[in-house]
């Protein structure tokens, strides 16, 4: 009896450990794709260009990179309740010597540029880690999203190898990684958006779960407006689809008071209305807060961000859609479908080429955007699929004007490449043993497609000018301590290199980060009439450096 009680124990022990063993298992491999995914991700911080520096690295010969990081940063950083909240690069001074707005950029939804401010204030006045800051934040969007583009994916499919393998392959391209922690208030927030938005829409197909939905579309539009051309396509579809169901048992009718009750239909009009709403904000604000300086009072038409409203929509321009814009987005979706490492290779990378129509991407773009198009037929989620492939040209060509000239839209045709890899591996794995290789090749693919970005192609030279320029203004910071005070810049010329390394405006958003809070002249003009207001005069020449501006300041 005690022999056959003690066998019957080790049998009990061993079945015990081996369902643990068993659990332990699952839990490992569960966990194993979404670990190869952050463990790719991580390399950004290691491999991407140096931090600190709005300089980007040798792709960024437009000097693109550094402009619009460096003009952001200095909007985010101006935004307080000093100055009404509103989002502008800096303060000039007009004809008459008073003291004005200049440049106010009220275009994009607060939501990121109170983030920005958020993470910059803890360093006060210094001014490479503020820069740091937010670099890094925009890294966290970055991964954020690539982490809920994984999550959509698993849910959608069956292999979360599958998922981490597109997944890495998608954003290891040229575009996701060198704008990766550029500080842009309308890409990697408005991506993470997009992305979340995304997955509240699987969760509410797969679950019901329309409030969850509802609160992830508001937080996107909070972050950014490309959200909308997502949530139109994705509504548009549903309206369509539930319409052609309806009219099976209703008449037409019945058909669209019934849409008119949907909740893809509250989904859009909340939405849209909270869009609206905010947009009226940011120009009332602007308007409100433009009008308290300005000795003229500006008309609605004179603010700057209700013209870059039309100018960005079109609506003042009688320019037309041509072949050579849809040969540039074929081009730009060619491009983002390559993982960095392969299209520098085959030497696609060139970004002169950027603004044009190039062969072999556009090739490349066409071929992906065919594949898709036959996947639409066969896959089973097919509303998914097309909102994928269509929600980027829905926000591409109505706002034509605007993504033509900025390369960076191309990220917004993200969900072309997640459906194509997906479409790939679906049709060519030979059973679930693959999968983990796959994903395996992916995270190599990422990992050296990171440090060939980031790494090899840093011009130190160039990172050395910049570090040079960030001391320089960290003294000048110390006197002015970031007050009212009145720099001239007389002697700066726009291509002045030394000034954030680029040329052009570059040059001077630059200076309005360096001297955000500070009143700026730029105009040598301005700066004759204000000389004997002025605190501090900035000039290229060093040898001019010690004589008075002033007989009682130097």
């Amino acid at each position: 009896m005690i022999v056959r009680s003690l066998a019957s124990h080790i049998r009990a022990f061993r079945s015990t450990a081996a369902v643990r063993g068993s659990i332990r298992s699952r839990a490992f491999w569960s966990a194993a794709p979404l670990s190869l995914l952050l463990m790719g991700m991580s390399t950004l911080l290691i491999f991407i260009s140096k931090r600190g520096l709005f300089y980007r690295n040798t792709l960024d010969t437009s000097n693109h990179f550094s402009w619009n990081a460096s003009q952001h940063l200095t909007v985010a950083i101006n935004f307080s309740f000093s100055h009404h909240l509103l989002g502008f690069f800096s303060q000039s001074v007009d004809t008459e010597g008073n003291i004005i707005y200049s440049n106010p950029y009220n275009r994009f939804p607060p939501g990121s540029y109170v983030l920005i401010k958020l993470v910059t204030l803890p360093f006060g006045d210094d001014l490479s880690n503020r820069i740091y800051a937010a670099q890094v934040l925009m890294l966290g969007f970055f991964i954020g999203a690539a982490i809920l583009a994984y999550l959509s994916l698993s849910r959608l499919i069956s292999s979360r190898w599958i998922a981490s393998t597109v997944t890495l392959m998608t954003f290891s391209s040229t575009h996701f990684l060198l704008h990766s922690d550029m500080i842009l208030t309308e890409l990697m927030p408005d991506l993470f958006g997009c992305m979340l938005t995304f997955h509240g829409i699987v969760v509410f197909l797969q679950e019901s779960r329309f409030r969850q939905l509802l609160t992830k579309s508001c937080i996107a539009v909070l972050l950014g407006w490309h959200v909308l051309a997502l949530l139109f396509t994705f509504i548009i579809l549903s309206l369509i689809k539930e319409f052609v169901l309806v009219r099976r048992v209703k008449t037409v009718r019945e058909g669209v008071v019934t849409l008119f009750v949907s909740r893809y239909f509250v989904l859009g009009a909340v939405t849209l209305g909270l869009g609206i709403l905010i947009l009226a904000y940011n120009i009332g604000n602007e308007y409100y807060a433009v009008n308290i300086r300005e000795v003229r009072q500006l008309t609605l038409s004179d603010l700057p961000s209700f013209n870059s409203l039309l100018r960005r929509t079109g609506l003042d321009s009688d320019k037309a859609l041509d072949l050579q814009f849809f040969g540039l987005q074929f081009t730009r979706i060619g491009l983002i479908s390559l993982p960095f490492i392969w299209s520098d290779f085959l030497g696609l990378n060139s970004t002169e080429s950027w603004g044009t129509v190039e062969p072999q991407n556009l090739i490349i773009g066409i071929f992906v955007v065919i594949v898709c198009i036959v996947g639409v037929v066969i896959v089973r989620h097919k509303l998914l699929a097309m909102t994928a492939l269509l929600t980027g040209f829905c926000w591409s060509i109505p706002m034509f004007e605007y993504t033509k000239p900025h390369e960076y839209e191309a990220l917004f045709y993200v969900g072309i490449p997640l459906f194509f890899y997906t479409l790939v591996l679906l049709l060519i794995r030979k059973g679930s043993s693959d999968m983990p290789l796959a994903s395996c090749v992916a995270l190599m693919v990422f990992v050296s497609s990171s440090y060939r970005m980031g790494y090899t192609d840093r011009n130190d030279s160039v990172v050395e000018v910049h570090e040079t320029v960030i001391e320089d203004f960290d003294v000048i910071r110390e006197f002015t301590r970031g007050g009212n005070t009145l720099v001239l810049t007389r002697d700066i010329e726009a291509d002045t290199i030394e000034f954030v390394g680029g040329g052009g405006e570059g040059a001077r958003y630059g200076v309005h980060y360096y001297l955000s809070g500070g009143v700026i002249v730029f105009n040598k003009f301005e700066c004759d009439r204000s000389l004997d207001r002025a605190d501090f005069m900035i000039q290229a020449r060093r040898d001019e450096g010690p004589g008075l501006l002033t007989p009682d300041n130097q």
